[in-house]
């Protein structure tokens, strides 16, 4: 994600370190900014997903929402999710030899 356009985004499940949280529903969104990729955390509940101060019923409704209304992503520049990350990214079968 790091070279990816701005509004590149990426849900995946949250996993904290020493957490039990495995499995509850609560989700992680990285977001491409301007200048970084940031990740916030989606709150699962049991019958919605809370970001910030907002809530949602589903994944869908969230990403529409941000589609059309864009977050605050770094240094105030708003960005709205704009592509999703790609499930499966072609790596080169080989790399160049790099030599110092």
């Amino acid at each position: 994600m790091q070279n990816g356009s701005q509004g590149t985004y990426m849900l995946r499940e949250c996993v904290v370190k020493g957490s039990d949280n495995t499995g509850n529903g609560t989700l992680a969104i990285s977001v491409r900014t301007a200048d970084a990729v940031k990740h916030y955390r989606l709150e699962w509940d049991g019958s919605q997903y809370t970001f910030a101060t907002d809530t949602f019923p589903s994944v869908q409704a969230l990403v529409d929402h941000f589609d059309s209304c864009p977050t605050v992503g770094s240094q105030g520049v708003r960005t709205r999710l704009a592509y999703p990350y790609p499930r499966v990214v072609n790596e080169f079968a080989s790399y160049e030899t790099v030599s110092p």
